[in-house]
């Protein structure tokens, strides 16, 4: 009997560690603009090299403290292809600008 709770107890610390390295972050960047990240990034990533945001354009929007939505309710996992962002959305919401697929602003779903 002990000997099973030790076992179930060391499982449950190795899960909570695995979850504790890959949850995410969110941290706000400007005024209706969240960076969610998951894991450790890569060493160089594209956004390095973007140009920098129009923070006067970008101030001049309402200020919001709070996100459109609760952002950690994004899913995320690693596959053998890289990282996988789950959102749930209505039929009506679409997504801009998120990855670098370009051309495809409109794509729900693979």
């Amino acid at each position: 009997m002990i000997e099973n709770i030790k076992t179930l107890l060391t499982i449950f610390i190795a899960l909570f560690i695995n979850i504790s390295l890959t949850a995410q972050t969110i941290e706000k960047v400007a005024p209706g603009v969240w960076k969610v990240t998951y894991g450790t990034p890569e060493k160089f990533k594209p956004s390095d090299f973007k140009e920098d945001p129009a923070l006067e354009a970008l101030s001049k929007m309402s200020e919001n403290e709070k996100s459109p939505f609760d952002l950690s309710t994004i899913k995320f996992k690693t596959t053998s292809r890289g990282c996988v962002a789950e959102l749930t959305m209505e039929d009506s919401e679409k997504l801009y600008g998120f990855g670098l697929q370009n051309n495809t602003f409109q794509q729900r779903g693979f």
